[in-house]
């Protein structure tokens, strides 16, 4: 607790993939960031997606998306054409 009687919690978002179509994220929320995590971690394992996966051609359409104040296009190429904040590479 602060002064101001606010409760102080850590989060921890966590995004995982194989490379082959396996691709998960977990959101976790605790007082510490070790329970953050474990809660995370669970989370993880509850939004296993299976994609189908083409080594040519990885994204068939359009894709767009926004969450708060941010906004991501994906553009079907056949080449990968990177550009931006480099954890978005990562993450892509």
């Amino acid at each position: 607790m602060t002064s101001l009687n606010r409760v102080n919690q850590r989060r921890v978002l966590i995004f995982i993939g194989n490379g082959r179509g396996m691709i998960s994220f977990g959101k976790g929320k605790a007082e510490d960031y070790e329970n953050a995590f474990n809660m995370a971690f669970l989370k993880l394992k509850q939004n296993m997606v299976c994609l189908d996966w083409d080594s040519n051609f990885t994204v068939p359409t359009h894709l767009k998306g926004r969450h708060n104040d941010f906004y991501i296009s994906i553009w079907p190429q056949h080449v990968p054409n990177y550009w931006g904040n480099p954890t978005i590479w990562k993450m892509l």
